[in-house]
């Protein structure tokens, strides 16, 4: 998830739950089961199923830190 993250660019995902958006599923390898994950990620807002998570400072798989 870390490497994903910082190639993104990304400190914040949504979380829409079981709910695709506009019938499309959009596939983010490494971000998109961020929200399994507690230590991963801390929850910020929710509104229904849809959830702002904020990443957690992590290790890339090359020894530097993101977040």
């Amino acid at each position: 998830m870390c490497d994903a993250a910082a190639t993104l660019g990304i400190h914040h995902v949504l979380d829409f739950g079981p709910t695709e958006l506009w019938g499309t599923e959009f596939k983010f390898p490494g971000i998109d089961a961020v929200g399994d994950d507690p230590a991963a990620a801390t929850e910020v807002a929710r509104r229904g199923d849809a959830a702002l998570l904020q990443l957690q400072p992590c290790t890339r798989s090359d020894g530097s830190t993101w977040g």
